[in-house]
């Protein structure tokens, strides 16, 4: 089973910003399905644009614009892409960082939906500050 390294998903990524154990990065999904496959680290994936399926051993779960999932390191998954155009922005946060706020974030394993307002809020202002590239982009 292929073993996706830090910063690295399928297709064609276009920014990318690495900082302090986190990465940032948007990515256009060219390929109609992947490999199953899993990440070095979790990651956070906001779906754009398009349609897509994310496809893990408990299930399908169909992904459209708007769409938070969170996947962590261990959970082997593969994605079918069912629209001509998609896109993405992940947040990937290495071992090291996740260590110091283990007691207060990730309680699941496995990958799952994140529905709460909150966090589409919260993705969209990091996706926002990412996509400003002022001079703070670093800091925020």
């Amino acid at each position: 089973m292929k073993v996706r390294s830090t910063g690295e998903y399928y297709g064609k990524k276009g920014s990318e910003l690495r900082l302090n154990g986190i990465v940032v990065s948007e990515y256009d999904y060219v390929v109609d399905s992947t490999e199953w496959h899993y990440h070095e680290n979790p990651y956070l994936m906001f779906v754009l644009k398009g349609q897509l399926n994310d496809n893990n051993k408990k299930g399908t779960l169909p992904c459209t614009s708007g769409t938070l999932l969170f996947h962590n390191w261990q959970e082997a998954h593969y994605n079918q892409k069912f629209s001509r155009e998609a896109r993405g922005f992940h947040c990937e946060f290495d071992q090291n960082f996740l260590s110091i706020f283990s007691d207060y974030i990730l309680p699941q394993e496995g990958s799952f939906e994140l529905q709460h307002p909150d966090y589409h809020l919260l993705i969209s202002q990091i996706l926002y500050e990412f996509r400003s590239d002022g001079q703070f982009a670093q800091v925020s």
